[in-house]
């Protein structure tokens, strides 16, 4: 790998009007070079104002890139972003979280450092409306009695885990384990972990990469 080497992030998008714009606002805020990283938002057909903010990024952006996901599925979308992509990482990004500042950065010197399979952080789930069920539904997010101990949602340190959220891999373990399964429409992510596991290689969670995800306002 090389030393600064070429990132490519993909962001899968549907109606995402509300959580869009801070999205890419904090991935262009990132420390890792700009001219070292591409963005692919991949729309599966949105109705609302999703195409028309991202398209207004494009127009200060030469490294934004938006192209059409026809199934609408994930897993789809994580495909035909691969298929594009020139980087020798890619990191599939969620459009309902904003990230810190060193997401990319703590991704790539992981890489670095060692021959892993994926890399991911630390998920904080905030409410997705200021109700009193968007409150409880990001309450049950992060509980262990909601949605069990997965170490993402629950751990402050370094260590090789089963599955992170919003994984950053090389591509050439991609090239080795194969596309995601277009069949999934909602675990896709665990399941390539899985095969990434399956394969032989590792996946580390590191909580200096930190997601904040907005979580469903509504039941």
């Amino acid at each position: 790998m090389a030393e600064n080497p070429l990132i490519t992030v993909i962001i899968p998008t549907l109606n995402e009007e509300k959580y869009i714009s801070n999205c890419l606002h904090s991935v262009f805020s990132q420390t890792y070079p700009t001219n070292l990283t591409e963005i692919y938002v991949i729309d599966g057909g949105s109705y609302d104002k999703t195409i028309e903010i991202v398209k207004r990024f494009q127009e200060h952006h030469n490294n934004l890139f938006l192209f059409n996901n026809k199934k609408k599925i994930q897993a789809v979308a994580f495909n035909l972003g691969v298929e594009k992509a020139k980087g020798e990482i890619i990191i599939r990004l969620d459009a309902h979280c904003f990230y810190d500042p060193n997401y990319i950065y703590y991704c790539v010197l992981n890489h670095s450092e060692s021959d892993y399979g994926n890399v991911g952080g630390c998920w904080i789930v905030l409410p997705g409306s200021d109700t009193l069920m968007g409150k409880t539904i990001a309450s049950i997010n992060v509980s262990t009695f909601g949605l069990g101990g997965a170490t993402y949602r629950v751990s402050n340190h370094k260590k090789l885990v089963k599955s992170v959220p919003f994984g950053a891999f090389p591509k050439k373990i991609i090239l080795i384990v194969g596309r995601m399964n277009e069949n999934l429409h909602r675990g896709e992510d665990n399941e390539y972990n899985a095969r990434i596991l399956k394969a032989g290689y590792k996946i580390l969670f590191d909580p200096r990469i930190i997601a904040k995800y907005f979580s469903r306002s509504t039941l």
